[in-house]
């Protein structure tokens, strides 16, 4: 956003007048280029990522504009394969049937499109111009193992499996014109099925093997004609003024879908295989519908759809009875690019993925995101997991969920395998917090009653009691060498910060509930902590040793200050800085000096977690 240049660079004072903003920050102040994941919008949030020079503000969380198109059900009915663009380029996807934890299985700088699963639902074929020309290449249905199957000149397009799994029949240009080619599997012996001067393309095997259905383009016109695979019974099946393409066979082959312009804009129809009983299923005039695929029980068809600005996967279920859907009825449910909200951002002790949780579309599941890629989806549950938290090693994730009718906290391993239940109580278990060592997790519980705060151990042995005021304790945030715990407490007289041992002793007030102070953080080397409070009529950040002395006011800007977070060598706070327009991210030196505004959106931005600096 290039917006440096119009930095606050409002230093201020304990008095609460502005300091000189000419005025040389001390050394421990000077800019590192530190990164900052934030939150970003309300309603549909999603996650962020600004550098301190405010050279970059890039989505984590929610791609860019992402155009979907053909898509394809793997026979095992549990994934489905598209097509989509991201970053610019257009890869292969996977996400489950339901459209949750979408995958990226390419990332090249080449156009792969048009996947085709093997019967077994074991690998993927697709075309790719990785190597300069579209070819056809083979992986592993988790993008592994990628090999390339036909090396030509000419255009190899639209691969699809026999049903044995034992040949690909794909569409080539090698003769001259567009024709029918097999293949095996390995990409040996490649022939021709067709060999004419027609335009023949999109091939598609019927799941009884008898038969391949395609396209042919003829005067101006094109219609869907099958042919056995050894090239004999070539029988045209429509015969329409209008574009009829793209078959796709349902898994009993006793009907094929299809891409029809018949009613003046793309819709998907169907017809039995001999091109009787044509029927329409979708009606929907703002879209065209593109690229129809059966699942492996016949009872839903998933199809691209495009608006001329953006194109999503739909899905539509389908029985003998489509034909009661009429116009502005039936209509399909799109599975990608559905709105999100996505928050509570935490870096991974290694500073390599964020870990957040996302509502996509109502539930919360929790995501892992690599800068720059699209996020993995690590939890299905049709109840919420929320509140993510990293064990400091990174190997595993600790959350609260509601998939036992009651929020508890749960441990997963980092990629969302060997989830364990660690709490059980009538009453709500939230908001957990791994200690630094990774031997003790922190909660908040209501079993007692109050809002009190729990330890436990990762396998949910050794639960103990650390709080038992008459408050709500929450904003759980550990010592660095994890020995306390500082929180904040919500009662009827306000909010006050306290910091406590980790076996309950010691309990001091840093600030109590007439300044409603909120949100506490160490700073690196234990010896301070960070917080919000109203002292002098206004929401400030506020520095305190940790035994409760010194309390020193850091910022005074005319608006609220929330949530400080301090940089990873301690020399910098970032912060939520209310302006007239809306909320943004803020920095500032723990001394008040070097105040910088880093985002510049019409929309509120919250939670800054600063990136970890690498080891």
């Amino acid at each position: 956003m290039l917006i440096a240049a119009c930095a606050l660079l409002l230093a201020c004072n304990e008095s609460g007048g502005f300091a000189d903003p000419t005025a040389t920050p001390p050394p421990s102040a000077t800019p590192t280029g530190a990164q900052i994941a934030y939150v970003s919008g309300e309603g549909t949030p999603s996650i962020r990522m600004v550098n301190e020079f405010v050279l970059d503000d890039v989505s984590i969380s929610r791609p860019a504009e992402a155009r979907a198109s053909y898509a394809r059900w793997s026979p095992d009915g549990e994934n489905i394969a598209y097509t989509a663009v991201r970053e610019n380029q257009l890869e292969i996807f996977v996400m489950n049937s339901d459209g949750k934890r979408v995958r990226r299985l390419t990332s090249d700088p080449g156009a792969d499109s048009l996947p085709a699963w093997s019967p077994d639902s074991s690998q993927i074929a697709f075309i790719s111009t990785r190597d300069g020309n579209s070819e056809v290449y083979v992986m592993n249905a988790d993008g592994s193992e990628l090999t390339r199957l036909t090396n030509d000149p000419a255009l190899d397009l639209y691969p699809t499996w026999s049903p044995d799994g034992s040949q690909i029949v794909f569409e080539s240009a090698r003769a001259g014109s567009s024709d029918i080619w097999l293949m095996n599997a390995d990409g040996s012996d490649p022939r021709p099925v067709t060999n004419d001067p027609l335009t023949e393309v999109a091939p598609a095997w019927s799941p009884d093997g008898t038969a391949i259905a395609f396209s042919v383009e003829e005067l101006g016109n094109v219609d869907i004609y099958t042919i056995a695979p050894d090239g004999s019974n070539r029988a045209r099946i429509t015969e329409n003024p209008e574009f009829d393409s793209e078959p796709s066979w349902s898994s009993d082959s006793r009907r094929i879908a299809f891409r029809s312009r018949r009613d003046r804009r793309d819709d998907i129809y169907i017809m039995d295989r001999d091109g009787e009983n044509v029927e329409r299923i979708t009606f929907r005039s703002i879209l065209q519908y593109a690229s129809p695929g059966w699942s492996g029980d016949d009872t839903r068809l998933i199809f691209a759809g495009d608006d001329g600005v953006e194109s999503r996967i739909y899905v539509k279920v389908i029985d003998e009875r489509s034909s009661a859907c009429v116009p502005l009825g039936c209509h399909p449910t799109p599975l990608t690019d559905r709105p999100t909200a996505d928050r509570a951002p935490a870096w991974s002790p290694d500073g390599s993925l964020i870990l957040f949780e996302g509502f996509r579309p109502t539930n919360g599941e929790i995501y892992i995101a690599e800068p720059g890629r699209d996020p993995i989806e690590l939890t299905d549950d049709p109840r919420s997991d929320l509140a993510p938290a990293w064990s400091p090693d990174s190997a595993r994730i600790v959350f609260e969920s509601e998939r036992d009718g009651n929020r508890e906290i749960y441990v997963m391993d980092a990629d969302g395998s060997n989830v364990r239940r660690l709490t059980d109580s009538p009453t709500f278990d939230l908001s957990p917090q791994w200690s630094p060592d990774g031997t003790r997790i922190a909660f908040l519980s209501y079993r007692s009653g109050n809002g009190d705060i729990y330890t436990i151990a990762p396998d949910g042995s050794g639960l103990t009691q650390v709080t038992s005021a008459e408050s709500v304790d929450q904003a759980i945030a550990w010592s660095p060498d994890g020995s306390q715990i500082a929180y904040e407490a919500i009662s009827e007289a306000g909010s006050s910060i306290h910091v406590v041992n980790a076996d309950g002793s010691g309990n001091v007030t840093l600030a109590s509930e007439e300044v409603f102070a909120r949100t506490p953080d160490w700073s690196p080397d234990g010896s301070r902590i960070a917080f919000t409070a109203e002292i002098s009529d206004n929401r400030d950040i506020y520095v305190v040793n940790a035994d409760g002395s010194d309390r020193a006011r850091v910022t005074t800007t005319p608006g609220s200050d929330l949530t400080p977070r301090w940089s990873p060598d301690g020399s910098r706070l970032a912060f939520v800085c209310e302006m007239p327009e809306s909320a943004e991210i803020c920095i500032i030196s723990p001394t008040g000096f070097g105040l910088t505004r880093l985002t510049t959106n019409t929309v509120a931005d919250s939670d800054p977690v600063w990136r970890p600096a690498k080891p």
